[in-house]
C-alpha cells in the first residue's frame, strides 16, 4: 500500500534521516522504535506530505503523494500528532467531525449524514457517550481515543500514530494501542506507530 524510496530529510538543510526505505502492507502497523532525536516524527512528517523531502519518493499504489494538493492527500493518509492541538472549547463530536474536511467543498458544512457517520465512529472506539461532552474535559486518554475517532472518519488507508502513548498511564497505553491494532487489522488499513517502548 506504501511505498518508501530513499528519503533524506531534515530542517534548514541539514538531514536527520537518510537513506529510508520500506514498505507496508494491507492489515499491518509497523512500528519505528527509537530515542528522542533519531528523526522518527520527521519521517512521518514525510509521508504525511508536511515535510518535503530532500531526496528520495513516497508512493500509495504507485501515486505520487508528493504531487496530490493536500485536500486530496488527507484521503490517503491521515496523521495523529503525539499531542492534541485543539486548545478551546468544543463538543467531542465536533472534534470528529473534522476528520470530515477532506471531503468537504470550501463552502460545505459536515450534513446529518455526516454527523451519523461521526457517531458510530465513535462506537467503534467505544466513546459514544461522550459525543455531546467537552472535549477539553476529558482525560488524555479519552482524547487520544476522540483524535483517532476523527482519524477513523477520514477514512484513509495508511494511518500515522505518533506516540499516541506518550501522555497515557499504563492502563491507557495499553487501551490506546489496543483500538489501534483492532482497526488497522479490521478494516483492511496499513498503520506506522512511533513508539519508545520495545515492550509496547
Amino acid at each position: 500500500m506504501l511505498k518508501i524510496e530513499n528519503i533524506i530529510a531534515g530542517y534548514n538543510s541539514k538531514p536527520i534521516i537518510r537513506d529510508i526505505s520500506f514498505s507496508t502492507k494491507p492489515r499491518e502497523l509497523t512500528g519505528l522504535l527509537g530515542l528522542n532525536g533519531a528523526g522518527k516524527t520527521t519521517l512521518l512528517k514525510v509521508i504525511s506530505g508536511l515535510l518535503k523531502p530532500m531526496e528520495g519518493n513516497c508512493y500509495i499504489k504507485d501515486i505520487d503523494i508528493y504531487k496530490l494538493k493536500e485536500k486530496k492527500r488527507a484521503r490517503y493518509i491521515s496523521y495523529l500528532p503525539q499531542r492534541s492541538s485543539i486548545i478551546y472549547n468544543t463538543k467531542v463530536i465536533d472534534v470528529v467531525l473534522m476528520g470530515i474536511t477532506p471531503y468537504l467543498g470550501a463552502f460545505d458544512s459536515p450534513t446529518s449524514h455526516h454527523r451519523e457517520m461521526a457517531y458510530e465512529t465513535l462506537k467503534n472506539v467505544s466513546m459514544e457517550d461522550y459525543a455531546e461532552e467537552n472535549f477539553l474535559h476529558l482525560s488524555e486518554g479519552q482524547k487520544q481515543l476522540i483524535i483517532i475517532a476523527r482519524n477513523l472518519i477520514q477514512n484513509s488507508k495508511i494511518m500515522l500514530f505518533d506516540e499516541p502513548d506518550s501522555t497515557l498511564d499504563y492502563p491507557n497505553k495499553h487501551m490506546v494501542l489496543g483500538v489501534i491494532k483492532n482497526i488497522v487489522g479490521l478494516d483492511n488499513k496499513s498503520g506506522i506507530i512511533t513508539l519508545h517502548d520495545p515492550n509496547l
